[in-house]
């Protein structure tokens, strides 16, 4: 049996909704499709295949100097820009991504890929990288401004 050496996890906001979850081999093969819904199955996956790179579609971190996102919470952003360094950055090249502020409407999301990336590093038992991927960003470098759309679905 081959084993992913990479691993994609298309994170939800919440474990009542299935994350999509793909291996692929060294060759970019795939040996693993499926949908998972709770943390604690995706981190066993993770066990079982013991890919090289782990990659989540979702924020894993906050902004510098912010410990949460409750606008009731006094922490404040280290800068002015409120969001991350990698948003503005994606921002200034006209790719536009969901706001991680105090104000934004991706807290769940947010949260549970901060959770996850966690238990990654806490119980995965051999995790050389985990990284955060935004495919829209790829796709919008890959074909400027004007992405193709998703494919209608047919079934």
């Amino acid at each position: 049996m081959k084993y992913p050496t990479f691993l994609g996890i298309d994170l939800t906001s919440t474990e009542a909704k299935p994350s999509a979850c793909l291996g692929l081999d060294g060759e970019s093969q795939l040996v693993y499709l499926g949908f998972l819904t709770k943390n604690r199955d995706i981190v066993a996956l993770l066990n079982f295949y013991s890919p090289q790179i782990i990659a989540i579609d979702a924020p894993l971190c906050l902004p510098l100097g912010l410990c949460c996102l409750e606008e009731s919470c006094p922490c404040k952003p280290k800068f002015p820009r409120k969001n991350r360094q990698c948003d503005q950055e994606l921002r200034q090249q006209g790719i536009p991504c969901y706001p991680t502020s105090k104000k934004t409407f991706i807290k769940d999301l947010i949260y549970r890929g901060i959770e996850l990336k966690a238990s990654i590093g806490r119980e995965v038992k051999q995790v050389s990288q985990i990284t955060e991927v935004y495919p829209f960003a790829s796709k919008a470098g890959l074909f400027g401004k004007t992405v193709p759309g998703k494919l209608p679905n047919k079934g």
